[in-house]
């Protein structure tokens, strides 16, 4: 299927970059590296009123911060979880090293550059 990455517009937005997220695409994870893979890229040309129409759409409002939010903290627990030493089932605490928040925002800037809605993508 098709996967709407972005509009432009005359004349607030004559160009622009679209990034589209293929490296976390699981089609894509499954290739061997160097393997050729095939796509299809289409492109639309609409009337002004409805590329106004899908940017509006995708402009987020307060529901969908809150939901990115949770969904940013949810990437950051799980990966702390991962490094808890002290075995914090059942305990209310999680005990780490001290740079794990470092290597953490590491992670999170290199998976955003390649795909800034990674994390609305993953379903935990």
């Amino acid at each position: 299927g098709f996967e709407l990455l972005g509009s432009l517009v005359p004349s607030s937005r004559p160009s622009d970059i679209f990034r589209t997220g293929w490296a976390e695409h699981d089609q894509f994870l499954s290739l061997e590296p160097n393997q050729p893979a095939k796509i299809n890229i289409g492109i639309s040309i609409e009337p002004l009123d409805s590329v106004q129409n899908v940017t509006a759409r995708q402009t987020p409002n307060s529901g969908t911060t809150a939901l990115m939010a949770q969904k940013i903290g949810q990437d950051l627990f799980n990966f702390m979880s991962s490094f808890d030493t002290n075995g914090a089932s059942g305990n209310q605490s999680i005990v780490v090293p001290a740079n794990t928040f470092d290597r953490w925002w590491q992670r999170f800037e290199r998976k955003i550059q390649r795909d800034p809605n990674f994390f609305l993508k993953n379903s935990e």
